[in-house]
């Protein structure tokens, strides 16, 4: 490097020596949302309370606290929906979802969601289930699809005490034998058709004290035994409407909130559809 200077009308050069520069450094990226933010994990799981009824439960993970979700769950047709915990969301109910909004995902690792379904044809493994989960977190965002299920056992109290979920031979037309229960009340289920309500499915026989304290139920009842299984239901009525009308009764007055309308011919079980087609009644949720 040299400097030119001027002295008493003359030019000079005076050189500075030499001055090494290393290489330019390297930019250095600007780090964005996507560095480190990661799309939620969603899944859906059902458990079956009985042929028509089942808990179904909706579970986030890995989302951002503070971001942005809604999780919309499209209901079966032919079935309604009842949400059981909002997991502290804003709901909405359309005529064929439920929409679940958090505008500020919580602090947590995890949040989940139940819904109890009730349907009129029997729950099964080939049932759709659809919905769509929308995230969003500073710059990023995505709507995903969520579709299918998955099956989880009924809790073991169910299995032991209140399991309702039928075997596929309970929905056919084989005889039951019909016996009150010690210290019961009531008719057994009579010829033609006939409806009833089930409170309560066990292994075993229960003394009215156990039924007092497991159903809380104080009205006419039988017990039909079946392949191990002693099932306690309400007398028979003679119309979907009036067992309808049990049904809603015990839910609200028993503890048997999952109990569910069954039907006879003949005094054997039959499916609530064959006798709906038989009687010509309309059914309903």
């Amino acid at each position: 490097m040299t400097w030119d200077v001027v002295h008493k009308g003359q030019r000079r050069q005076i050189n500075l020596g030499q001055i090494e520069l290393g290489p330019p450094p390297l930019s250095t990226p600007h780090a964005t949302p996507s560095d480190f933010t990661k799309a939620p994990s969603a899944s859906r799981s059902l458990t079956l309370e009985s042929d028509h009824s089942a808990l179904v439960t909706l579970a986030l993970n890995g989302f951002e606290p503070g971001g942005f979700l809604k999780w919309t769950e499209f209901v079966p047709e032919g079935c309604t929906c009842s949400v059981l915990n909002d997991g502290e969301s804003a709901l909405r109910t359309t005529e064929n979802s439920e929409i679940f909004l958090w505008f500020q995902a919580p602090d947590s690792s995890r949040i989940e969601v139940e819904l109890r379904l009730q349907c009129q044809q029997e729950i099964h493994d080939k049932m759709p289930f659809d919905g769509t989960l929308e995230w969003a977190f500073g710059s990023e965002g995505d709507l995903v699809h969520i579709a299918g299920v998955e099956w989880v056992g009924a809790s073991s109290a169910q299995l032991e005490s209140m399991k309702l979920n039928q075997s596929p031979e309970d929905q056919g037309v084989t005889p039951y034998s019909t016996v009150p229960p010690d210290g019961g009340h009531g008719s057994q289920v009579g010829s033609s058709l006939t409806y009833s309500v089930q409170l309560l499915a066990n292994h075993r026989d229960v003394s009215p004290a156990e039924f007092a304290r497991a159903v809380a139920f104080d009205d006419a009842f039988h017990i039909e035994r079946h392949e191990g299984w002693h099932k306690y239901l309400t007398d028979a009525v003679e119309s979907y409407g009036k067992a309808r009308s049990v049904r809603s009764n015990v839910w609200a007055n028993t503890n048997a909130t999952d109990a569910f309308v069954t039907a006879h011919l003949d005094g054997q079980r039959i499916t609530v559809q064959e006798a709906l087609l038989m009687s010509n009644e309309t059914w309903m949720p």
